[in-house]
């Protein structure tokens, strides 16, 4: 049962009403520091989770736009000219590649007779490939430098003349949704094989 208030009683003095005001106070003050705490958390946890999301998206964008391109030896077609070989270029990325460009060089030629070509040829057969799709590839000849080896001796080579040789491919191409020209120079050096076939592998000089 509440006690009736007594008409009687005196109203507070001024120095009660700050007691009593200074006795609320770090009760008040706890209140809005957690309620502040609260906040700084949610802003926190909020801003976390945005940045990871936002790094994951971007990830995973570069990911599957990010070109990549192989080239390789293909099959020869004469075991005794290291020249008559295919090399495939080839798009592994997740998305087509465009404007290709790639030309050739060939360097340190050298023959069974002990002479050597330092630097033979450079940016011989200029090709541009308008598009490669997903798993796509090209296939580039040899044959210029062939011919340019007839035009220089006069004659075909005879076999197995060449002992080892160098070659460059400079490639340079643009990526479907990256606008930025990627460009890369792949070698490989010809020598002959134990089974006295030419192989050709990647060469870093």
């Amino acid at each position: 049962m509440n006690k009736p208030i007594s008409k009687n009683r005196q109203p507070l003095t001024r120095k009660e009403r700050r007691r009593k005001l200074q006795a609320k106070q770090p009760a008040e003050n706890e209140v809005m520091q957690k309620h502040s705490l609260t906040l700084v958390v949610k802003r926190v946890s909020t801003s976390l989770l945005f940045w990871l999301i936002f790094s994951i998206t971007v990830g995973s964008f570069l990911f599957l736009a990010y070109p990549r391109v192989s080239v390789y030896p293909g099959k020869t077609l004469n075991p005794d000219d290291p020249f008559q070989i295919p090399f495939i270029l080839k798009n592994d990325g997740y998305l087509p590649i465009n404007d290709i460009h790639y030309s050739l060089s060939l360097e340190n030629i050298e023959f069974r007779q002990g002479n050597t070509l330092p630097r033979a040829y450079s940016r011989i057969n200029e090709t541009q490939i308008p598009r490669l799709v997903t798993s796509g590839s090209s296939t580039i000849s040899l044959k210029p430098f062939i011919d340019l080896l007839r035009q220089s001796f006069g004659i075909f080579l005879p076999p197995k003349a060449v002992t080892s040789a160098e070659i460059y491919i400079d490639l340079s191409y643009r990526s479907y949704l990256i606008p930025h020209n990627f460009t890369n120079r792949i070698g490989f050096k010809a020598g002959i094989s134990s089974t006295g076939n030419y192989v050709w592998s990647e060469y870093h000089s």
